[in-house]
């Protein structure tokens, strides 16, 4: 797996959004949909996310899961071609149509994939909506993947967040699909 701190032109990619704190099962779903799209067409596979959490611009208290390091070992280990690590800062102010116009000029995506509740865009302006309306303008498939769930509970960043919080690192390591490890 290439990992790239800036954009680069290599078009015709299958692509993951999203920031991917944890890594959890919802995580790994997006990513392995992509991989899948990727394989079964015969191009390669990109996760694009940021080198820090968007949440960490407007408060520099905001806790990862984990570290990009490991974000880069847990990525790896799913067969993902490239990881771009973007400068949020730089984007942050980019509409959410110039967001998708972004992707298109350097990625030519064959794919999108996102899960169900994927914002982006300047003020979280775009949805999953926007990307499924767009996908026939810019001449890309979208994916959309549903909730993931565990014991009837939807998988979330914000919920694994909480049970490291409360030291229930158990219950966190189930969500996750993997050890805890900024502890």
């Amino acid at each position: 797996m290439d990992v790239l701190y800036k954009l680069e032109k290599i078009g015709n990619l299958s692509l993951a959004l999203g920031f991917f704190d944890g890594i959890h099962l919802g995580h790994q779903a997006v990513i392995n949909n992509t991989v899948l799209v990727a394989k079964h067409s015969n191009i390669k596979s990109a996760v694009i996310t940021f080198n820090k959490s968007p949440k960490y611009v407007f408060d520099n208290n905001v806790k990862t899961i984990i570290t990009n390091d490991i974000k880069i070992k847990l990525i790896s280990r799913l067969n993902i071609d490239y990881l771009f690590f973007l400068d949020f800062n730089k984007l942050r102010h980019l509409s959410a149509i110039d967001y998708i116009k972004l992707l298109v000029e350097y990625f030519s995506p064959f794919a999108i994939t996102t899960g169900f509740n994927y914002s982006f865009g300047y003020q979280k302006s775009g949805n999953t909506e926007l990307l499924s309306n767009m996908s026939s303008m810019y001449n890309y498939h979208y994916f959309e993947i549903g909730a993931v769930k565990y014991n009837n509970t939807v998988v979330s960043s914000t919920l694994i967040r909480k049970l490291i919080e409360y030291k229930q690192y158990k219950e966190a390591e189930l969500l996750l699909g993997h050890h805890c490890y900024n502890l």
